[in-house]
């Protein structure tokens, strides 16, 4: 038996006493204890008011604007597909987040709260915060452009055409497969974010830490690993999509489509990709479960990575080998379909093609049979004529001309062509005085009246021959009966508002500074600011107090908004893709913009994409004309082409929008002209477009718009231009003529083409509106026996010709010789191309513009015809110069 150890107690040994284990747990914090956090939360709760009262104002004036316009059922539709679209994206991320970041906190069990690396009242504050930020940029990144595309996509309808790959409608490559597209997209997105602040979550709880307890580790695994097979889900819709996308365009490609290649080795790889991601996906799903073998893993894994690089491997020697040696035929039927599908996206497949019947060339009774187009040249350009009306018309420094319109009106029994502006406000000419806060709101509220040029004449002095002009005195040849424009096009220096009938009189026109003005509107526009409620929603809107605070707003005044007519048909139908400039018409005796509004798309398969504005489309359509009152503000959307499938869509989400093209008041259907975006984008396919698949193939008949040669002359003689030597390109532009072969002269918007690299014409190029209202385009198509000079080598001809070398030289001498007092510079104009019977004639016509006022005087008009160079004052006589001396005769 063991002796007891020295010391021990009688009775037994004594129990050590064990201290109380410390808890690692960490101490409870409550936020709202520290000033900081309470401040921080006081500001959230003051900055979700101010951002309530802010959405609320915004809401409430938009509502009263809609109803000012007639169309609250627009805005409560259009409310209703946002709401949709970003509720579905927002709500949808921040949902599935914080449903992931909540089941973390289940897998991650109390008893292991001391290991993690934030406190968990912290991480239940953080989750929520994450996911309501992840919805919300989510919804930003996605959330117009979907409630356009759900919206569109309600509407859906056939086009009538299917592709040649998958021959599926194209109505599915239109309106669904974007929207399929976008919500791909936005699952992937989402399950990237959430993955990502998964773990996160998981490292912050100390899930990622090595444990003892196998539910712990296998929970987070499992987690994880039913993400990435989601992932791999929403991945293998997205190759399915891209299958069908090879249909579209794509930057680089040779063909605005699926070529031979993409057939036989893109879309294959993409089925096995699709094929591999869901299977993959099965994978994961397993291993979720239980146990994958690993060659199982390392099988599907080689698999996604031979589907991924086999195109890249196998497309060059295809191309090498198989393509190459006989490309042309194996690429025809895609070339085909690709120069079918063009045509028909853009309306190219229905242009009537013509070529000159003779080749005696013009002769006087020509001009005699064609008098009416003679008389009807125009010749004043709009860059010439524009500043030269500002000079000339203005009358008020806060009067300008931003844009003029050549178009057609009955004055004194017969119809002339005339230039049309309106005089519009300009405020930035004006002092820091006039430009303060109330003038610009109060007093410049509107411009007024509008000025008609004789746009084939001028007066004695060669200056612009102004047929209607001045205020309310004078010839008034238009019967304009409301002159005042309160609403047109505003330049950037306009506030958003302006208030009318208020306590101050409006500017009514030009005044000596002692007169005050005593014009109030008394037009059917504008918002009643008829309550305290009213004027704060509007000051919120604004952010501009002293709306609220002004004592010059009154009972009986009224704001007007969105004064910009395009900006007002932008907000009133943002579906539409409107004309960047109106054209100004004078209809009823008011003045009234006109718009053409387009229905595009950059999903037609196989049809050639061109740069529209900002944006690059491959489907364009005129579907709609708008017009907009410049005195009440009053809208009217009319239909120009019903049987367009996108404009039917949009009719079915718009019903009471549009109107019937039957309902267009005939004398506004009489200023209809063919629509300028829609013949520039038609151009620039047709230059390469118009040619079968050899040619196009080898690019032997591509054409471009020609140059052309005009501006500035610096020196006579030797023409010298002194910017851009090579010459501009020319713009399409308007003038009144019949093709041959037609028996009516219409308003024509006409491009000759040039073949690339070449000066030479080959081809004429016109659009007109038709008697049914509708656009149609014909071609002349030039003689290749025969060298048909180009606009750049006329212009060339023009200038050496003796006689008008001689006259530019000598106004040229005297601009040099007398300095500033005299003859400043001289223009040569753009060169307008007309058919008069065979023969297209070019006219050019030559300014002098003056030092003083800058204001320009036609000097000469040249004209071009049977390769003679005629000259003269008037287009008639220039023309008749060209003929033989013996066939002069009148």
């Amino acid at each position: 038996m063991c002796a007891p150890r020295t010391g021990a107690p009688p009775h037994g040994p004594r129990l050590a006493t064990r201290r109380p284990r410390r808890s690692r747990r960490p101490p409870r914090i409550s936020l709202l204890r520290t000033p900081r956090a309470r401040s921080l939360i006081l500001l959230a709760v003051l900055g979700a008011v101010v951002g309530a009262a802010g959405l609320y104002a915004r809401v409430y004036t938009d509502l009263l604007w809609y109803a000012e316009i007639g169309d609250q059922d627009v805005y409560w539709t259009t409310l209703k597909w946002k709401v949709l679209a970003y509720g579905m994206v927002g709500v949808g991320t921040a949902g599935f987040m914080l449903v992931h970041l909540t089941f973390v906190e289940k897998v991650m069990a109390s008893r292991f709260e001391e290991r993690a690396r934030v406190p968990k009242a912290l991480r239940r504050i953080a989750y929520p915060i994450a996911a309501v930020a992840a919805g919300a940029l989510t919804a930003a990144w996605l959330g117009r452009e979907t409630s356009l595309q759900i919206a569109l996509w309600t509407g859906r309808n056939d086009f009538g055409v299917t592709d040649p790959v998958f021959h599926r409608d194209v109505g599915f490559f239109v309106f669904t497969l974007p929207l399929y597209q976008q919500a791909a997209d936005w699952l992937l997105a989402t399950l990237a974010i959430t993955g990502a602040a998964t773990v996160a979550a998981y490292a912050a709880a100390g899930g990622l830490r090595r444990e003892r307890s196998f539910v712990v580790v296998r929970g987070v695994r499992t987690h994880l690993l039913v993400l990435g097979a989601l992932a791999l889900v929403v991945l293998s819709w997205r190759y399915r999509l891209d299958q069908f996308a090879l249909a579209l365009p794509r930057a680089g490609a040779a063909l605005p489509g699926a070529g031979y290649t993409e057939a036989h080795v893109r879309l294959p790889a993409l089925k096995v990709l699709t094929g591999v991601s869901l299977g993959g996906a099965g994978v994961l799903l397993r291993a979720a479960v239980g146990r994958v073998p690993p060659l199982s893993m390392a099988l599907a894994v080689g698999l996604a990575l031979v589907a991924t690089m086999a195109p890249a491997l196998v497309s060059r020697p295809l191309e090498r080998y198989v393509v190459e040696p006989q490309k042309l035929t194996r690429e025809r039927p895609y070339l085909t379909a690709a120069i079918t599908a063009t045509r028909r996206a853009f309306a190219l497949d229905r242009v009537a093609s013509r070529s000159p019947t003779g080749s005696a060339g013009l002769s006087a009774a020509d001009i005699a049979a064609n008098r009416e187009t003679v008389a009807n040249v125009p010749l004043w350009d709009s860059n010439v004529l524009r500043p030269a009306l500002n000079d000339l018309q203005s009358l008020g420094q806060y009067y300008g001309f931003p844009s003029t319109t050549l178009d057609r009106y009955t004055v004194d029994g017969a119809a002339r062509t005339l230039t049309v502006a309106a005089r519009q406000l300009d405020l930035q000419a004006l002092g820091a005085d006039g430009r303060g806060w109330t003038n610009p709101r109060f007093a410049y509220t509107h411009g007024f009246g509008a000025v008609a040029v004789r746009s084939t004449q001028t007066d004695r002095t060669g200056l612009p021959d102004l047929a209607q002009s001045g205020f309310d005195s004078g010839p008034n040849p238009l019967g304009l009966r409301e002159p005042r424009v309160y609403f047109g096009e505003q330049p950037g220096a306009t506030p958003p508002y302006v208030v009318v009938d208020s306590g101050r009189g409006e500017v009514d026109e030009p005044a000596s500074g002692s007169q005050q003005p005593d014009y109030h509107y008394d037009g059917p526009g504008g918002i009643a600011l008829s309550g305290f409620l009213r004027r704060a929603a509007f000051s919120a809107r604004f952010g501009d107090l002293n709306l609220l605070l002004s004592e010059t707003v009154t009972e009986r005044s009224r704001i007007l908004l969105h004064r910009n007519v395009g900006d007002r048909l932008r907000t009133l139908a943002p579906f539409l893709r409107w004309e960047e400039r109106p054209q100004t018409v004078i209809v009823n005796g008011r003045v009234a913009f006109l718009f053409t509004g387009y229905t595009t798309s950059d999903h037609y398969p196989y049809s050639m994409p061109v740069r529209m504005g900002q944006s690059r489309v491959n489907y364009v359509r005129a579907a709609a004309h708008a017009v907009v009152d410049a005195f009440s503000g009053e809208v009217s959307i009319y239909t120009a082409d019903s049987v367009d499938p996108i404009l039917r869509a949009w009719r079915t989400v718009y019903p009471d929008l549009l109107r019937p093209a039957s309902e267009m008041p005939p004398e506004l259907r009489a200023h209809l002209r063919y629509p300028t975006a829609l013949f520039d984008a038609q151009i620039k396919a047709y230059a390469t477009y118009h040619a079968e698949a050899t040619a196009f193939w080898n690019g032997s008949d591509a054409w471009e718009r020609p140059r052309q040669l005009a501006g500035p002359v610096e020196r006579a003689g030797d023409i010298r231009f002194p910017a851009r030597t090579g010459g501009s390109r020319m713009r399409p532009g308007y003038v009144f003529a019949r093709l041959p072969g037609e028996r009516q002269a219409r308003a024509m918007l006409a491009m000759p083409f040039t073949p690339r690299g070449r000066q030479n014409l080959v081809a004429y190029l016109a659009g007109s509106v038709g008697d049914d209202g509708r656009p149609h385009l014909a071609l002349l198509s030039l003689p290749r026996n025969k060298l048909t000079l180009g606009p750049s080598q006329v212009t060339r001809q023009i200038l050496a010709t003796p006689e008008v070398s001689r006259r530019l030289e000598l106004a040229n001498r005297e601009s040099r010789d007398l300095g500033k007092t005299s003859v400043d510079r001289t223009i040569v104009g753009v060169p307008r191309l007309v058919p008069v019977g065979d023969t297209l004639v070019q006219v050019q016509p030559v300014y002098l513009v003056a030092a003083g006022s800058g204001v320009p005087r036609l000097r000469l008009v040249a004209v071009q015809a049977n390769g003679r160079v005629g000259y003269g004052g008037d287009v008639e006589t220039a023309l008749r110069r060209t003929l033989p001396r013996s066939s002069r005769r009148r």
